[in-house]
C-alpha cells in the first residue's frame, strides 16, 4: 500500500501566517512610499506656482500677488485687471488647492509666522521684475512627515529645510542683513 503524502493543518497554517506577515510589510512599505510620493507632488506644485507667479509678474510688467491661505489650503496667483487694484479687481491666473493627504500647517513671511486656524489668507506681492517677499511654507503628511520650504525674495530659489527651527534661523539673519 502506497502512502499518500500531503501537508498537514499545521504546516498549510504556517504558510500562511508567513505569507500574511510578509504582505503586511509590503503593503506598509508601499504606502510609505506613495505618501512621500504625495508629499513630492506638492512640493513640485509649490515650486511651480511660485515660478508661475514670478513669471507672470515679469510677462505682463506689472505687479502680481500669490494669495497663501492655510484654513482653505489654497495658494492663488492673481494679477489686478487696473494697476494697484488688488482689493476689487483681480484675476486669478492659477489656483492651488492642497490634496487632502497633506496640510499646508504654517506660512512665514518675512519672518512674520501664521498658524493654520489663525484666519484670512496671507499674500506675497511679486514686482514687476519678477522680485518678492521671502516666505516659507511648512507641509505636513497625513505621517506626520514635515517639508518646509524656504522661498528667497531676489532670487526665487528654493530651499528645503530640516524643521522650523531652521527657518526662523534664516529669517533672523535676513533681518540682519537688513538693518545692517
Amino acid at each position: 500500500m502506497t502512502r499518500r503524502r500531503a501537508f498537514s493543518m499545521i504546516e498549510l497554517l504556517a504558510v500562511l501566517v508567513i505569507l500574511s506577515l510578509l504582505g503586511s510589510f509590503i503593503a506598509v512599505s508601499v504606502s510609505g512610499a506613495l505618501h512621500q510620493r504625495d508629499l513630492d507632488d506638492v512640493r513640485k506644485s509649490v515650486i511651480h506656482i511660485d515660478r508661475l507667479l514670478r513669471w507672470h509678474a515679469r510677462d505682463l510688467g506689472r505687479e502680481t500677488v500669490l494669495e497663501i491661505d492655510i484654513d482653505t489650503q489654497t495658494l492663488t496667483v492673481l494679477w489686478p485687471t487696473e494697476p494697484s487694484a488688488f482689493r476689487d479687481e483681480t484675476a486669478i491666473v492659477a489656483q492651488l488647492h492642497l490634496p487632502e493627504e497633506v496640510e499646508l500647517e504654517r506660512l512665514w513671511i518675512n519672518g512674520s509666522a501664521r498658524d493654520r486656524g489663525a484666519g484670512s489668507a496671507m499674500r506675497v506681492r511679486c514686482t514687476a521684475e519678477g522680485l518678492a517677499e521671502s516666505y516659507a511654507l511648512g507641509i505636513k503628511d497625513m505621517n506626520g512627515m514635515t517639508l518646509h520650504l524656504l522661498f528667497a525674495g531676489l532670487t526665487g530659489e528654493v530651499v528645503e529645510m530640516e524643521d522650523e527651527h531652521e527657518v526662523e534661523a534664516m529669517f533672523v539673519a535676513l533681518r540682519r542683513l537688513h538693518t545692517d
